[in-house]
Parts: C-alpha cells; structure tokens; sequence
C-alpha cells in the first residue's frame, strides 16, 4: 500500500532494546487499561514462561517515522505503556532487593541493566531520566518524574490516566515479586519473556497513511482504534493546532488567516496553568479540558499580550474583537466556559474539521 514504509513482525526486545525511541502522540487517548487487561496479559505472560517454544502475538502496532529513529506511536500505545510499567514493576522489586541489603551489588547490577535496554537512562548529573518511550500530555511528566524514578507515587491531584498508570504499576509489583523472590528470578522473567511477545509492526510516513492502514485493516476484520488515529490526524499536537484552525476559519467563513503568520497564536480559553478559582472547573476537569481541541482558538498576538489570564467573562471582551470569526464565536454561542461547553464546542469543530479532512483527502 502506497505510503507504508515496511511491515515487519518485531518481538519486544527488537523494540525496545536498541537506541530508537518512541512517542504517543500529544492529543491520543490516554492510558486506560484496567485489571482486566492487565490480568489478561499476566495471564498470557504466565503461559509463556511453562512453555520454551510458545510466543505471545501482541497486535498490530502502527508507527509513523520520518528518519527510521524516532517513531510516533499511532496505535497500540496501551499495550507499549504496560509493557513497560511492567518492566518498571521489575526493576521496582530489584529494588527494593538491593535497598534491603539482598545481594544488594548485584541487584543493582540488574536493575540498571534491565533499565537502560527496556526504559531508558538516569542522567547521572541532573536526575532526569531520558526515556526510550515518552507518553501524551497528560501521562508523561507522572511516568517520567515518578514511576521510572521508583519514587513515592503521589495519589493527591493525579488525573486518570496517572491513577491508571500508578494501580498498574502496583498491581504488577505485587505479583512479580511474590512469584519472583529472587533478583536473579527477576531478572530471568524479563529476560524471557522480551523475545515471546512479538507484533506486528506497520510503519507509515504520515497521518493520512495510517488511517488508510486502518481503514485497510479494519475492512479485512481487524479492528484498531480508527477513531483515534482519525482524531489524532485533525487535531495533532498543539503545534499544528494553528494551520487546523486557520483551515477550519476558511471552510466556515471564507476568512484567509495564514497559519504561519506571526499575528496570530493558539489561545487556550481556560489558561493551561488555571487554579481551581479560574472558573466552572475542578482540578480534574482542567486536567482533561486544557488541550482539548475545544479549549483552543485563533487570538492575535497584540490581544494575547493585552488580555493575560483574566477569568472568562473578562476574557471575552478580547476575543469579541478578534479579526478570527472562531473566536469571535465563542462568547456569541456560550456566555459561561466549563467542560461541557468545552466539549460542546469540540463536537462542533470536529464536524467542520472532518469536512476540510475529506476535503483534503480527495486531493490527496
């Protein structure tokens, strides 16, 4: 298929256990598995390791690449992200061998051996882990600063996705080091189960050919997450949230704004570091609201300046006099901003933004 770069069948080791490094992209889905998908991973773990010649199949895992170095993790971001919360599991009970002062040299040997081949390094200077796999928004400075640092894990002021991300990382601990007394019987349950547990690997050179991977794949009856990859495409990362925008402006409103112009900048109507007194939103809700597509507008720089992070009912006499028919029809369609008018508004823009997508598909 025109725009697959290669279609490989790759175990976890080939993935992780090199120098290439991976991403979820900005906007995807957050971690969501629960205890029935990690017991039913257990399960199949468990299975593996009575039998020398079995090998797990882990799914369909769709990256797209540019310099065959870096890769953006299209689907299959639940499975990696446990994958290596287990693995961090490991290294937690190894640990806590070695703290305890059993076979304490060596345990750490095998803590940070299997460290630097399947989740990155510690720098050694500043303490800041440099990681193999780097999760969305809302999961990544939690994985980073806290479970791969098996530090403490906070429990106040988490949102859903570090709550999921913490109860798994217990939930596997729990087991391995019942079943895995020792540091070396640690060691050996990672070591045997990183060449079982094989996917299949489609690499793609950009959004567009992923969702016709899907498209493709989910016709012949496997079903991925297209809806997913569909919103990724539209709404990308905040990066190339401007050029969606502007894209949407014209469609709607025949209004040129250039998205690589300088006069115009990507506002977040509910600021990305509002308190719990900005407005209609708890601690959670702006977790989940902030980068939403819905939460974002066109605003002119000048205004931007002009308006800093006052609450919403001040903040739309700025965007009343934007050039930007969007934002001007913010406060004409909702005079208060909470996460339902949030959601609202994204509903809204995914529907025009799905008609420039099909727009730019058939010129594709």
């Amino acid at each position: 298929m025109k725009g697959i770069q290669g279609t490989s069948n790759k175990t976890y080791r080939q993935l992780m256990g090199n120098g290439l490094r991976y991403e979820i992209p900005k906007f995807q889905r957050d971690y969501s598995w629960e205890t029935e998908q990690w017991d039913g991973l257990w399960q199949d773990i468990r299975a593996l390791l009575s039998d020398e010649d079995q090998e797990h199949y882990m799914g369909y895992l769709v990256l797209q690449t540019s310099n065959n170095k870096e890769f953006q993790i299209m689907d299959g971001q639940q499975r990696i992200t446990t994958m290596s919360l287990l693995v961090l599991a490991v290294l937690k009970a190894l640990k806590v061998l070695s703290d305890a002062g059993v076979d304490s040299e060596n345990n750490l040997k095998r803590k940070d051996s299997l460290l630097n081949s399947y989740i990155g390094y510690i720098d050694p200077v500043t303490l800041i882990s440099n990681n193999k796999l780097k999760l969305n928004r809302n999961s990544d400075d939690y994985y980073k600063q806290h479970l791969v640092l098996l530090t403490d894990l906070p429990l106040r002021n988490t949102n859903a996705s570090e709550k999921n991300m913490r109860e798994c990382f217990y939930w596997y601990y729990e087991r391995v080091k019942k079943e895995f007394p020792t540091g070396e019987s640690l060691a050996a349950f990672v070591d045997g189960i990183v060449d079982k547990l094989f996917f299949t690997v489609v690499e793609v050179t950009d959004q567009l050919n992923a969702f016709k991977v899907f498209e493709t794949l989910n016709a012949r009856g496997v079903q991925l997450s297209a809806s997913d990859l569909l919103k990724n495409y539209l709404f990308s990362v905040v990066d190339d949230t401007k050029p969606h925008l502007s894209e949407i402006e014209v469609y709607l409103h025949g209004n040129e704004i250039d998205p690589e112009s300088d006069l115009y900048t990507v506002e977040r109507t509910l600021p990305e570091n509002a308190g719990d007194t900005w407005g209609e939103f708890s601690f959670e809700e702006i977790k989940r609201s902030v980068y939403r597509l819905g939460n974002l507008t066109l605003l002119e720089k000048k205004l931007n300046r002009e308006a800093g992070q006052p609450p919403y009912t001040e903040k739309i006499k700025w965007f009343q006099r934007s050039k930007s028919e969007l934002t001007r029809a913010v406060p004409e369609h909702f005079d208060s901003w909470n996460e339902d008018k949030v959601a609202a508004r994204q509903r809204e823009l995914a529907k025009h933004a799905k008609a420039v997508w099909k727009i730019q598909e058939l010129n594709y």
